[in-house]
């Protein structure tokens, strides 16, 4: 079991995760960065909201595995939809 961390970014601002959810690997932490955007996306958001909302995944190290935007995961999305690579930015 490892520890990943769900941030959400909004534009420019990011809600860090500092807790982290210990999962059993990489995969399980793409469904549950999925379920969370499915959950983000059933809120009360506009769609230009939503479009400027991602999860961003990292692991214990602090070294992004990827980016799941929550406009992907719109009421018309299943849960299951597939994770960006990860993102060539800087953290």
């Amino acid at each position: 079991m490892a520890r990943y961390f769900f941030h959400v970014r909004s534009g420019t601002i990011v809600y860090l995760d500092h807790e982290g959810v210990e999962l059993h690997d990489r995969a399980a932490a793409q469904d549950h960065a999925g379920e969370e955007a499915a959950r983000l996306a059933r809120a009360e958001w506009t769609q230009s909201d939503a479009e400027a909302i991602l999860i961003e995944i990292e692991d214990r190290d602090g070294i992004r595995l990827g980016v799941v935007p929550v406009a992907k995961h719109s009421r018309s999305m299943p849960i299951g939809w597939p994770m960006l690579g990860p993102s060539s930015s800087e953290h």
